[in-house]
């Protein structure tokens, strides 16, 4: 699994299935899923692909584990009232693994194949046993804490598919944990440094959930967590900063109409189209949106750009839209970006040493900083080592971003450390510190701009150059807001 996984991030595609097939080439996985996929069609219910992938890939590594002594023990919960169809494809299930393998699953592990065909199976109108799967108390107790994990970052409420399957995982999570059994690392370093506030989140999940039932996530376990958050939430944060549009069509027929469906469709998620002009005595110049897309020629005098289209939308259309959008976006953000950072660091926080000896004495000189400015309370240093210990936020670069996750300080506020000499933190060896002190106000700000700062200082060269013209607080900020600007 911890090869599958962290070859790619996005679940099982060809390359991914090839790598898990040859991984378990002596559990024949072709042939296996081949007589899953004929039980399920006799079974009156349906899996897609990714699906019917998710069961075989559980059953496989079901079986290895129980043939190598590893059973997770039972949960404390088992249902009564279990669907019919469910039950009846999981004997099947556990039949055909029995007469395959020779292996005889006990009752826990039955109650896991269970799970997971009630959870992925498409049914029809017949009873909902994805939900009479998980203990009704885990989903209550799921969903209390993912409206603190909404209501701390300032999100949506949670999917009611998606809190169903994190019930489910939990549920496993929690047998594991009390049987002292865990997942292994799967997804690596790379999902947790392309996407730090997703881990963030998991990080907030897994800490309420160790409070409220005593148990341990371990580093394995805050993985696939990560990975549901990521499922439920990263959509959601990709798509801040929609680009507005104004679309110039003259009317001739439908042909106005039918466009502005099409640009909307293909720049989904990224821009929208507020407005629809169709008139050719259109004036340019009171546009407020940001961009112009139009048909015709607008003259010079437009007040925000334009980008000329045919009336057919073609691929070339397509690709310079997509590409300006883009553009744009990543504009917008760090505009964003060099605004709250200008505004929120502190020049008395600011500090540049030649050589640190560890992250702690680091951590500790900088929120000193911070609490005698009055951003925060004694406790801050505490709170930002409890979430370095739980995982560093040092993100696979030459810099690191420590916080506490408690956004309770007095006032929103940065400070920043300057090393000409790697800090030993983590797996990393850090040249650049930025420390956030968030107040209950500043949680959309730290939401907005913590995989925006991550993204900019992955780049080695912008460390690099920061660092080089950083003589004084002054020099940094003018080096910082030249290379936002860039």
């Amino acid at each position: 699994m911890r090869q599958l996984l962290q070859t790619s991030t996005r679940g099982l595609v060809p390359a991914t299935w090839q790598a898990f097939s040859s991984e378990y080439e002596r559990y024949d996985v072709k042939a296996l899923r081949e007589e899953v996929a004929t039980a399920i069609g006799q079974s009156g219910l349906e899996f897609n692909e990714f699906a019917l992938s998710d069961l075989i890939v559980h059953l496989t590594v079901t079986v290895d584990r129980v043939q190598e002594g590893n059973v997770v023990s039972g949960d404390e919960w088992t249902t009564s009232d279990r669907d019919p169809l469910v039950l009846a494809l999981t004997e099947r299930l556990t039949t055909l693994v029995s007469d395959r393998y020779g292996v005889t699953l006990p009752p826990s592990e039955v109650a896991g194949v269970y799970g997971v065909v009630a959870v992925r199976a498409i049914r029809g109108a017949g009873p909902d046993a994805a939900e009479r799967v998980v203990d009704p108390n885990m989903r209550l107790l799921v969903a209390e804490i993912m409206d603190d994990v909404s209501e701390a970052y300032l999100l949506g409420p949670a999917d009611r598919t998606m809190l169903l399957n994190l019930a489910l995982h939990v549920q496993g999570l929690v047998a594991r944990s009390r049987s002292g059994v865990s997942l292994g690392n799967p997804l690596g370093d790379e999902f947790r440094n392309n996407h730090p506030l997703v881990h963030d989140l998991a990080l907030y999940f897994a800490g309420r959930l160790e409070r409220r039932l005593g148990i341990a996530v371990t580093a394995g376990e805050l993985d696939y967590l990560t990975f549901h958050m990521g499922m439920q939430y990263l959509r959601y944060l990709e798509q801040r900063d929609l680009i507005t549009i104004t679309l110039v069509v003259p009317r001739y027929y439908g042909m106005a109409e039918n466009l502005s469906r099409q640009i909307s469709d293909t720049l989904r998620g990224q821009a929208v189209v507020e407005d629809l002009v169709t008139r050719i005595d259109f004036d340019p110049t009171g546009v407020t949106s940001d961009l112009i897309v139009s048909c015709v020629e607008l003259g010079e005098r437009a007040s925000a750009p334009v980008v000329l289209i045919g009336l057919f939308l073609r691929t070339k259309d397509i690709d310079h839209l997509l590409a300006y959008v883009r553009r744009e976006r990543e504009r917008n953000a760090r505009r964003r970006l060099r605004t709250i950072l200008t505004t929120l660091i502190d020049p008395t926080a600011y500090f540049k040493v030649d050589t640190v000896e560890s992250k702690e004495v680091a951590l500790a000189r900088m929120c000193q900083a911070l609490t005698t400015a009055g951003y925060v309370h004694a406790s801050f240093y505490d709170d930002v080592l409890d979430r370095e210990h739980r995982s560093p936020t040092s993100f696979g670069g030459e810099f690191a971003i420590p916080h506490s996750m408690y956004m309770d300080a007095k006032a929103t506020g940065i400070a920043v450390l300057v090393c000409e000499r790697g800090i030993p933190w983590g797996n990393s060896a850090v040249r650049l510190v930025f420390l956030f002190a968030l107040s209950p106000d500043g949680r959309q700000t730290f939401r907005d701009v913590l995989d925006e700062i991550t993204r900019l200082l992955s780049d080695s060269s912008n460390i690099t150059a920061l660092l080089k013209q950083s003589s004084d607080f002054d020099s940094f900020m003018g080096a910082l807001v030249s290379l936002l600007r860039s």
